[in-house]
């Protein structure tokens, strides 16, 4: 073959583009391949990448109680137990949460195969009976399920949740009349128009 048909090939049938190992006293010297250094690399990418992926839900798991204030919210509620609530047994909203239960998440390995749909009916009737004057209602589970897909146990789970509907006022997003998603709607609305104008401009309304 001439020049430029590809990487000279000598009488072994190794390439000349081997690449030569740092060898130490009981590592033979074999030539690696171009084959198999591509494979390490993407393998040791791989690796990276599922460490990452760890790292972050591990993080998450972590930071969302200490941002939420979960420590501060139980001693505010003194004499009230997760467990206490799940004690009250099934609450007026069994059949709802049961039903959208079922809807959330329903392709995550938790929520499919896992604990997960069991774990988040529970943290649903436990908030039913914790705010008895909201009850339930349909959506809650996507906010709730998402801190159990972080991977944080069950009733740290339900804290966050209490203090993102408390303290941070959530829960009326999910009250009669729906103020307040009505103003995040528009508040959505007036930056996509400030600071996305050519997106608005596809937007319906």
């Amino acid at each position: 073959a001439g020049a430029g048909a590809g990487a000279a090939v000598g009488a072994d049938g190794d390439s000349d583009d081997d690449v030569e190992p740092v060898g130490g006293p009981e590592s033979p010297a074999r030539p690696v391949r171009g084959h198999e250094a591509l494979r390490s690399t993407r393998e040791l990418a791989q690796r990276f990448m599922e460490q990452r992926v760890s790292w972050r839900e591990t993080a998450r798991r972590d930071v969302w109680p200490l941002l939420a204030a979960v420590a501060q919210v139980k001693l505010l509620h003194e004499g009230v137990s997760y467990k206490s609530l799940l004690a009250k047994g099934e609450s007026g909203f069994a059949t709802v949460i049961t039903n959208d239960v079922g809807r959330t998440f329903p392709r995550a390995p938790l929520f499919a195969r896992g604990g997960g749909a069991a774990a988040l009916a529970r943290m649903m009737t436990a908030y039913a009976h914790y705010d008895p004057a909201l009850g339930y209602t349909q959506g809650m589970c996507f906010l709730a399920g998402a801190l159990l897909l972080t991977g944080m146990a069950e009733e740290t789970a339900f804290w966050v949740f209490v203090s993102l509907m408390t303290r941070f006022g959530l829960a009326g997003l999910y009250r009669p009349g729906f103020g307040l998603l009505g103003k995040v709607h528009r508040g959505v609305d007036d930056i996509v128009r400030t600071r996305m104008p050519a997106l608005a401009s596809r937007l319906p309304g």
